[in-house]
């Protein structure tokens, strides 16, 4: 009987196979030495490269070594960086901003309104009142049945609604377009009276007085177109409004203001009412212009 061949035993398998991958482990571990260089004096350090398995699939074992376990003690901090580099927390200078462009930044500020030379007295006496309460219903009828459309200026007159789209429009609609075209036949007269101011001038029909007389009529009407749009404005902002603040408010004067100044103290001041933005309720459609 042929004899068996010699098998080695555990033991001595695994210490064969523990040298191999000691000497594979040797093979990969190239040690290299790393400059560094300080910002202030080239001074170099040495560093020694931790070594890293480049053979993922290779399954070694975790030996401790003396370089391991050695603290790397031979590395030197590097200097501080100089003291004149900026800080990140100090804000910049805007002392050295180039004027061009604070130039191109624009005004940084709103401008006050500009307003226009004085007019004398009698005549912004007599139109402040119009433009705060309007004139009387008799008044502005007067003014319109004296100056009429003149008939080579026929656009003077307010176009009308065509019959085709007034009968298939809603009644709010209407009712509507009956208010704007009733403010464009007083803009309207208002231009015929204008125009015959001028034409007297121009013909040397009209004597000075009675121009005086007819340019102040035209004052008298756009003035108070002026206010309808006014009055139009508060129409459709106060239905935006609490019912409990409609009744107090719609009796305040305009001034610079629509519903008049200091209308925060008059909110404060008003009975059951602790916030301004409890007054708005959410907007509802109208057909008011």
């Amino acid at each position: 009987m042929p004899k068996r061949p010699y098998e080695d035993s555990d033991e001595e398998k695994w210490e064969k196979k523990l040298k191999k991958y000691q000497k594979k482990l040797e093979r990969k571990r190239k040690k290299r030495r790393v400059l560094i260089y300080s910002d202030s004096d080239d001074e170099i350090l040495d560093i020694a490269e931790i070594q890293e398995n480049e053979d993922e699939n290779i399954l070694e074992p975790q030996l401790p070594s003396a370089e391991q376990e050695a603290p790397l003690t031979d590395v030197l901090p590097c200097d501080e960086p100089p003291s004149d580099v900026p800080s990140c927390d100090v804000a910049p200078s805007e002392d050295n901003i180039d004027a061009e462009f604070l130039q191109a930044l624009g005004n940084d500020h709103i401008e006050a309104p500009v307003w226009g030379d004085d007019i004398i007295s009698h005549l912004s006496d007599r139109w402040e009142p119009i433009l705060k309460t309007g004139i009387k219903k008799e008044v502005k009828e007067d003014l319109n049945k004296k100056y009429l459309f003149p008939k080579n200026s026929l656009s003077c007159k307010p176009p009308i609604l065509n019959p085709e789209i007034s009968s298939i429009v809603t009644d709010a609609s209407r009712n509507r377009d009956n208010r704007i075209a009733t403010k464009q036949e007083q803009l309207g007269h208002a231009l015929a009276a204008l125009g015959k101011a001028m034409s007297g001038l121009m013909t040397k029909t009209m004597e000075t007085p009675q121009v005086l007389q007819v340019l102040n009529d035209v004052g008298k009407l756009v003035a108070d177109s002026h206010f309808l749009e006014t009055d139009t404005r508060r129409t459709l902002i106060i239905p935006l409004l609490d019912k409990s603040f409609i009744e107090p408010i719609k009796d305040r004067k305009r001034d610079v203001y629509l519903f008049g100044d200091q209308l925060k103290d008059f909110i404060k001041s008003s009975r059951g009412i602790k916030k301004s933005g409890q007054l708005i309720t959410p907007p509802q459609t109208s057909h008011l212009n």
